[in-house]
């Protein structure tokens, strides 16, 4: 039995952990970010947009799944989105420049672009813009202070862009009405707030200034209908300037709308247009007691139509119904009237934001950034879009499997015992089979309580900690959600264990207020401690030897006692340059199962073993930077290096890990190739065979030798994060794993060797496993070895763990995707290989099964037979 068991997990494992098995052993989580915008699409589908991507959903598939989409680099920003005639209208901001692109809704391809010029007051920042869908396939896009007409051109077949609409003054908000236009202008010489409107072709109309608005900071143009615009101007120092622009066939009127003391108040803060129905303009005003909806027509007092004491979000219906949810209680107001059954979802999400898609069809943000979809009064699916801003993350092993010897009592009969062994083999086989038949999701199917690691610990629990506070649970098999907590005020995050690598471990979540233990199987909170009664366990919290860095400086740090915070200056060390860019420290869980490295010559060279040692990247010069390993248990400097002519507005990535240091940065072409570039430093004590492994561990005292390599990288894109494998006990070589701005790969640890620049020429080399040494590596080194092979998976940060598996090691890529897999640096050398005929081998062991118990039956028969005879 247990035989069978045991074929039958080898049999899943081995067919899932090489790299060629794409989506087999992987999977992909693409994101978009919490939506700033969404705009419906028929009944099935929407648009949702975020500050960086924008992408259809397809609202009736069973988890949200995304069409297509599109991700912009980090350098620039998604500014507005609209929907004009079938096509997304998007308005994209880079460095120094913006874009209006035309997308495909149905594909999402892109139909057509142009470029937009940039006023000089923006280039610093990302721009506030608008657009607005005209007649003819044109749309008023504002940009900063300036507004443009982008439009089809017919006779040239492509998209052109006007000069700047009314450049002689600078433009707070503009709406396009079919051929018309209407835009809210400062004027320059007073400050104050005008009106401009008139066709598109066509010089302006001006109105007269809008009176109390010479001291307005911010102004609002909402288009009421057809007929007429609000126009509202908010101040620091007075009330709110209100007005109604009554458009005709070719000029406008400008009149000013009364306000009372209370509706005036309400306009001071954020506003957010909720709706027009009925020529009657519905403005959402957020206040601290709540949300109000404040109705206004052309021709009348403004009136407050809808308020809730805990309100969280309003929206408008299609029929032009106002739809406001509410909490305390749960509950969704339509129309003025509560809806049923609705407090479930309400209560759940608490939602910031909501999009009315049908009559009992909702899109909601949470205040936890996530999007969910609501359809008859339940929540139907759920994107934890959040988790596009992890900023943490920790692979955890799971327990150990329940096994009937935990449970059996000594005084357990014989019969209860077999009774619980088969039973636990049942279950055991049942696994198995779940494994090998029930991949589909619809089939998968999670409890906290049951998980358990499997064989060979591949099976892993990711915890993420995002920028908004969310705490994330995801089981690694499939990237399910196992559990997910929200702390809005969390801001670390630290996994805690008895001694280095023992289970159970703990996370320890620290808040503005509190320090909160939690499971991490469950997500239940064990323990809530306020940070003001913390002072004495604080000591056992930070180690006795601790550094800083302050102005170039590093200072090593003694803690007296475990019982004081009173501590003591060691060392103090000035680091070259003007500032610091990087540092990196070797993981102290790390084993490593080699000491020494065997040179051509047969001689040895020991590594450089020491935690300790601290990696510091600092500027030196407009284009050069230094980068110092310096020892924080003795002060004093191990090795260095300096280059120069490097581009210091691309990131640079410095790796420590085991004897070596990894640097990474791009090169302008003084120095070597353009572009990415890679030096190599490897620490040794000494090259003698004579040499032991004790005189390896006190030779950390000495200064090492240090071998340096510099490879120019055949990376295209932008490298965003660089981490090293991990094996269980050392022996695996430990490969580079690199992410770009839309890929994750690997480099094999053979080509970049230090050694490749000192021994890569020599005949004998090759034998010592040291490449010949070539300052470029091979073009398309990075295609070869992408482990996300065609898929665009956008992440800057790396995390890598590993399993029981000697071979094998498992990496979780984040920071917008979350992307997971599998690795076998050294090849697959304790699995079976895929080829292996493992349906051969079980029927095998089935037959020899069945042939033991036939042949033991026909023995019985055969000394049955001899006794009667």
């Amino acid at each position: 039995m247990k035989l069978l068991i045991g074929l039958a997990c080898l049999a899943r494992l081995a067919t899932a952990v090489f790299q060629d098995q794409a989506g087999v052993f992987d999977w992909h989580l693409p994101l978009l970010g919490t939506p700033r915008s969404v705009l419906p699409i028929g009944a099935d589908r929407a648009i949702l947009a975020s500050d960086r991507a924008f992408g259809a959903l397809n609202l009736t598939s069973s988890d949200g799944k995304l069409v297509w989409r599109h991700v912009l680099p980090p350098s620039e920003h998604v500014i507005a989105t609209a929907l004009c005639q079938q096509q997304i209208v998007t308005v994209v901001a880079g460095a120094g420049d913006a874009r209006v692109q035309y997308w495909d809704v149905s594909s999402g391809s892109l139909t057509g672009q142009v470029a937009i010029g940039r006023s000089p007051a923006t280039t610093t920042t990302a721009p506030t813009g608008s657009v607005s869908c005209g007649s003819d396939n044109h749309a008023i896009v504002r940009v900063g202070e300036n507004a443009y007409i982008v439009g089809f051109d017919n006779v040239r077949r492509n998209f052109l862009a006007s000069s700047p609409w009314l450049s002689s003054m600078p433009i707070v908000n503009v709406a396009a009405h079919g051929a018309d236009l209407t835009a809210l202008v400062r004027d320059p010489a007073s400050g104050a707030l005008q009106l401009a409107a008139g066709p598109m072709d066509q010089s302006p109309t001006i109105s007269e200034p809008l009176k109390g608005t010479s001291s307005a900071t911010a102004g609002h143009l909402f288009s009421c209908g057809s007929s007429w615009s609000l126009v509202v101007a908010q101040s620091r120092s007075s009330s709110p300037a209100i007005a109604a622009w009554t458009r005709a066939a070719s000029s406008g009127t400008l009149s000013a709308i009364t306000l009372d003391a209370a509706v005036a108040d309400l306009l001071k803060g954020a506003l957010t247009f909720v709706g027009t129905s009925n020529n009657v303009c519905r403005i959402q005003a957020t206040a601290k007691d709540g949300i109000y909806v404040i109705a206004f027509s052309a021709r009348g007092t403004p009136t407050v139509e809808a308020y809730q004491t805990k309100a969280l979000a309003a929206t408008q219906s299609a029929t032009g119904e106002l739809v406001i949810a509410a909490a305390s209680p749960g509950q969704l107001v339509i129309a003025g009237r509560a809806a049923s059954d609705h407090a479930e979802w309400i209560d759940r999400i608490q939602p910031s934001r909501l999009w009315a898609l049908s009559a009992d069809a909702f899109l909601a943000v949470g205040t936890d950034g996530n999007v969910h979809y609501i359809r008859d009064a339940r929540i139907q699916w759920t994107r934890h879009e959040s988790l596009s801003t992890a900023v943490q993350s920790f692979v955890l092993d799971y327990p150990e499997p329940h096994s009937w010897e935990e449970e059996e009592a000594p005084s357990t009969g014989l019969l209860e015992r077999a009774v619980d062994r088969w039973r636990s083999h049942g279950a055991a086989l049942v696994r198995a089979a779940t494994n090998l038949f029930q991949d589909s999701e619809a089939n998968r199917t999670l409890s906290a309580a049951a998980l358990a690691h499997d064989s060979f610990k591949a099976q892993k629990l990711l915890v993420f900690r995002t920028a908004g506070g969310n705490i994330y649970a995801l089981d690694s098999a499939h990237g399910d959600v196992v559990w997910h907590q929200f702390y809005p005020s969390a801001s670390k995050l630290v996994l805690k264990r008895a001694t280095v690598g023992s289970e159970p471990a703990l996370l320890e979540l620290t808040t503005a207020t509190h320090r909160h233990v939690i499971a991490p199987f469950t997500g239940e909170l064990t323990t809530q401690v306020s940070i003001e009664s913390t002072s004495a366990d604080d000591a056992q919290r930070n180690p006795l030897l601790s550094f800083t860095l302050l102005d170039m400086t590093l200072t090593v740090w003694q803690r007296l006692s475990f019982d004081t915070k009173e501590k003591v200056a060691l060392h103090q060390v000035t680091i070259p340059g003007t500032h610091i860019i990087a540092t990196a420290r070797a993981d102290e869980d790390s084993r490593i199962a080699s000491l020494g490295r065997v040179m051509p010559d047969r001689s040895v060279r020991f590594k450089y073993i020491n935690d300790n040692v601290l990696g510091v990247v600092s500027k030196t010069g407009p284009n050069a930077i230094h980068l110092e390993l310096l020892d924080v248990e003795t002060g004093r400097a191990v090795a260095s290096f300096s280059q120069s002519d490097v581009d210091l507005a691309v990131p640079i990535h410095l790796l420590r890990f085991d004897h070596m240091a990894v640097l990474l940065y791009w090169n302008q072409g003084s120095s070597g190739p353009v572009g990415w570039t890679v030096t190599v430093m490897e620490m040794f004590t000494m090259d003698h065979q004579e040499s032991s492994a004790d005189d390896v561990q006190h030779a950390r005292f000495d200064l090492p030798t240090i071998s340096v390599s510099s490879y120019a990288l055949p990376i295209r894109d932008t490298v965003t994060a660089i981490d090293v494998t991990k094996t269980r006990n050392g022996v695996t070589v430990r490969d580079l794993v690199y992410a770009t701005s839309r890929s994750v790969g690997t480099i094999p640890r053979r080509v970049l060797d230090a050694l490749r620049s000192e021994f890569g020429a020599k005949d004998a080399a090759a034998e010592a496993g040291i490449m010949p040494y070539n300052h470029v590596l091979p073009a398309g080194l990075d295609d070869r070895n992408l482990i996300t092979y065609n898929l665009e998976v956008i992440t800057n940060r790396i995390t890598t763990a590993a399993t029981a598996l000697e071979s094998t090691s498992v990496i979780c890529a984040y920071g917008f995707d979350v992307f997971w897999t599998r690795v076998s640096p050294s090849g697959a050398f304790d699995q079976l290989a895929d080829s292996f005929a493992k349906g051969t081998l079980l029927s095998i062991c089935l037959g020899l099964f069945g042939a033991v118990f036939l042949g033991q039956e026909l023995v019985r028969r055969k000394n049955l037979k001899a006794a009667w005879a």
